[in-house]
């Protein structure tokens, strides 16, 4: 089965169009053309079967796609180009008699034994080169095979994503459309929540429909977009949960919107939207230090596991004079990027790690931060209004996570005039300033709430196999 672009033309249907406007992935062998549209993408797989060599035509057939801008159409007329490779041709060598004398015989057999030598010399070469590009036509094949089949399971996947997306979406349409007839009981802040779940869902959806063909196959962008593929099945769960009133929407129902931005922001930023070229995976750590310490330990690549990147911290630690991240240090920073567990550290998380902690005095730093109250995490603007409001203190602030721009921590504090506001630790060129510098720099009259993570709580009895389901299907309460 060999990949191949085809020109696609549709007529008589509902729509008409050609393949400018609807560009496909077209998997070909010489029974039938898998189509599957990645532009406007379909439900399914759907089959052609081929009529032709030259030209395919296959009319009414049933094809169903979505476009959010012209609507829902079916049962077009659809007409394939195809042009299939040539056949090999065998060509035969015409060879010349020549008649000698008898008294050329024994000259012309000398010189017919010497030609014997050497021709056995050079079959013994062309025998030694064609073994040796049997070997490299055969690794090309292995190569091929492992591409056609590569890009046969990426596109099984993304209709299988495509579909999760589309019924997240339907889902939320359903639950909305319920509340409001008076048929489930969903506040004000619910549908709110709903509403953000909803945008972000639609800029993943957008941001996947934009990748190039290159980029869409490219293993590392699969197996990143498998991790959103799990979020989103855990969501829709949740939400059929909520659909039939066996569950109800939370505050810590905002984990699933936060954790989606901030791997949207992460996918965005390792393959942005429309790039005509992959981007090298560690040009985005913006120390260089830092981005010297990720080639030697792993080399130019997507990602590592989070029990890699102790290690890596481990000795960066020790090294510069100071010591091991503690058990509880752990914690903290497995709750900042690997939770819930995905074991899956890319260059943009340790980015953001260096930038909020340093690398020198990341120890330092970091410990400043799980040690102190304040940080509460996964919270919104609401909660940490409720949290401000109810502090004795005059000038109280606190540290949590941002839904708007994930890339950095959200400030919320109280002023002298008792007005609660929030900002985020990034200067006027979008920079991201390090924690502490940020708190001493901006809040030097404020105090942290008496607030901390109860992470003991958060992960459970085992921080591996905790899912953001069981997070999000309880109470809040995860700090104190």
């Amino acid at each position: 089965m060999s990949c191949t672009t085809c020109s696609l033309t549709f007529t008589d249907g509902p729509k008409s169009g050609t393949s400018e406007n609807y560009e496909g992935i077209w998997l070909v062998d010489e029974n039938s053309i898998w189509v599957f549209f990645l532009q406007e993408p379909i439900e399914d797989w759907a089959s052609l079967p081929i009529l032709g060599t030259d030209s395919i035509f296959v009319a009414h057939m049933v094809v169903g796609w979505f476009s959010m801008t012209e609507g829902k159409y079916t049962s077009p007329r659809v007409t394939v180009e195809f042009y299939p490779e040539r056949e090999a041709r065998d060509v035969k060598d015409e060879v010349e008699d020549v008649l000698m004398g008898e008294d050329e015989e024994k000259a012309v057999g000398e010189k017919l034994l010497e030609e014997e030598i050497v021709e056995e010399n050079v079959e013994e070469e062309i025998v030694e080169e064609n073994v040796e590009e049997e070997i490299v036509e055969e690794n090309v094949e292995d190569e091929e095979k492992a591409f056609e089949e590569e890009a046969r399971a990426a596109l099984v996947y993304f209709a299988s994503f495509f579909d999760t997306l589309n019924s997240v979406s339907a889902t939320i349409l359903q639950i909305c459309t319920s509340a409001n007839e008076g048929r489930l009981m969903i506040t004000k802040e619910g549908r709110c929540r709903l509403k953000f779940l909803n945008d972000t869902v639609d800029l993943i959806s957008k941001l996947v429909s934009s990748q190039p063909r290159t980029i869409r196959f490219f293993q590392p962008f699969v197996f990143l977009l498998q991790n959103i593929g799990r979020r989103m099945k855990d969501i829709l769960e949740m939400l059929g949960k909520i659909e039939i009133s066996t569950a109800t929407i939370t505050d810590n129902f905002d984990i699933f919107e936060l954790k989606l931005r901030g791997q949207l922001e992460e996918m965005k930023t390792l393959f942005p939207p429309n790039a005509t070229s992959l981007v090298s995976p560690v040009s985005i750590i913006s120390n260089k230090a830092a981005r010297a310490v990720w080639l030697a330990s792993f080399g130019n690549v997507h990602y590592t596991t989070f029990d890699n990147l102790i290690e890596m911290l481990n000795v960066e630690m020790v090294t510069s004079g100071g010591e091991e991240l503690s058990p509880p240090m752990k914690m903290y920073l497995r709750y900042l990027v690997n939770f819930p567990a995905d074991n899956v550290i890319t260059t943009y998380k340790f980015n953001q790690l260096v930038c909020l902690f340093g690398l020198d005095d990341f120890e330092k730093n970091f410990r400043r931060l799980a040690e102190k109250k304040g940080f509460c995490g996964l919270i919104n603007r609401i909660q940490a209004y409720e949290i401000l409001t109810m502090s004795s203190h005059p000038l109280p602030l606190l540290v949590r996570m941002s839904r708007t721009d994930p890339h950095f921590l959200a400030f919320s504090y109280k002023d002298a005039k008792g007005k609660i506001s929030h900002r985020v630790n990034k200067d006027s060129h979008g920079q991201t300033i390090q924690v502490e510098k940020f708190i001493r720099d901006k809040f030097p009259h404020h105090t942290l709430v008496n607030m901390q993570l109860n992470l003991e709580k958060i992960f459970g009895e085992n921080p591996s196999t905790r899912s953001l389901l069981e997070y999000a299907s309880e109470l809040s309460g995860y700090y104190h």
